[in-house]
């Protein structure tokens, strides 16, 4: 899956923007750490009050910064997999927000260990979160 679009990144002043700031470094701590991160933890430490209502839109703001990066220029470090991809509802469970996201020919729902090969993995085995946080960090 890749990062797409949204309506906005991570750098503004709405709320769900700045709860972005916020969650950004926490979930690329855990996929350098090779863990996922449920969504429930990412708002705790986050400071996400209501997660069940603002954690997709903190989601979708991240993923829009990670597209818009790896679509520039100067980013020379290949695509980018779809970070939030490791937020999930608990353990083995994919959150409702992120199976919105997937589409699949059949539309029936995917076994943990095919979302765990195809959207978890290629996060935890990207090799340049330094980089795109280092990036990051010296836009904000």
């Amino acid at each position: 899956m890749k990062n797409t679009p949204g309506n906005h990144g991570i750098f503004g002043e709405l709320k769900t923007q700045k709860m972005a700031r916020a969650a950004l470094p926490i979930i690329v701590l855990r996929a350098q750490e090779r863990r996922t991160i449920t969504f429930q933890e990412l708002g705790k430490a986050a400071g996400i009050k209501n997660v069940r209502r603002q954690g997709g839109q903190v989601c979708d703001r991240i993923n829009t910064t990670l597209y818009e990066l790896e679509k520039s220029d100067d980013w020379e470090f290949g695509e980018i997999p779809h970070l939030t991809s490791i937020v999930i509802k608990k353990t083995e469970e994919p959150s409702n927000w992120m199976l919105k996201q997937i589409t699949t020919e059949s539309n029936m729902p995917l076994s943990w260990e095919e979302y765990e090969t195809n959207y978890v993995q290629p996060v935890l085995e990207y090799p340049h979160w330094d980089k795109v946080m280092l990036v990051i960090v010296e836009d904000l």
